[in-house]
C-alpha cells in the first residue's frame, strides 16, 4: 500500500514538474469541504493542484488522516489522467492475501483493492465522466482491516462530490 500511495505521488510530482504550467486559480479547494475532519482522526491541512497543459487540464484535492497506527489519504482528481483507473469492468480477484473487486455501491462504480500483508488498501470511486475526462474519489488506506476500508471511504459524501465534480469536467 505504501508502495501505491508513493507512486501516485510520483505520478502527481513528475506531471507537476514536467508541465511547467500551473493555473493561477484554485478551484481544487471547493473539494476541500467534502473532506472534513473524521471523528477520532487527526487530519493534515488539506492540499491539491491545478493544472493546465496544452489543453490538458488535472486537478487534485487531497487531505491526509491519520489515527495511531491507521494512516488514511482522500482524494479528488479530475482530468483525462483519470480514465484508466475506471476502465475496468465487473471483476473479483482473489490471491495470497491480496483482492481486488469492482461493484456498484450506491448507484456509483468502485474498485476496492486489499492487500492483507500490508493491511492496507485503496478504493477508488467513479464519480463522474464524459467522454474526454472523468472524476474519481480515492481513499487510500494503511493500517486497516479489510473491512474498514470500504466503511472509511463511505464517511466522505460521495454524491456531494460528483455534483461538483461535474462542473468541472
Amino acid at each position: 500500500m505504501k508502495r501505491f500511495n508513493r507512486c501516485v505521488v510520483l505520478l502527481l510530482f513528475a506531471v507537476v514538474s514536467f508541465s511547467g504550467v500551473l493555473s493561477a486559480e484554485e478551484p481544487y479547494k471547493i473539494f476541500h469541504k467534502y473532506m472534513g475532519d473524521l471523528k477520532g482522526w487527526e487530519a493534515e491541512t488539506p492540499s491539491g493542484m491545478n493544472m493546465d497543459m496544452g489543453g490538458m487540464k488535472m486537478l487534485v484535492a487531497s487531505r491526509t488522516y491519520s489515527q495511531s497506527d491507521k494512516e488514511l489519504a482522500a482524494s479528488v482528481m479530475i482530468g483525462g489522467a483519470t480514465m484508466m483507473a475506471m476502465k475496468m469492468g465487473e471483476m473479483s480477484i482473489e490471491a495470497d492475501g491480496v483482492s481486488m473487486k469492482t461493484q456498484k455501491i450506491d448507484g456509483f462504480q468502485v474498485i476496492i483493492n486489499y492487500d492483507s500483508e500490508e493491511r492496507g488498501g485503496v478504493v477508488v470511486v467513479n464519480l463522474c465522466k464524459n467522454e474526454a475526462n472523468s472524476a474519481i474519489f480515492m481513499c487510500a488506506c494503511d493500517g486497516v482491516k479489510k473491512g474498514e476500508i470500504l466503511d472509511l471511504a463511505k464517511k466522505f459524501d460521495w454524491k456531494a462530490m460528483a455534483k461538483s465534480a461535474k462542473e468541472h469536467l
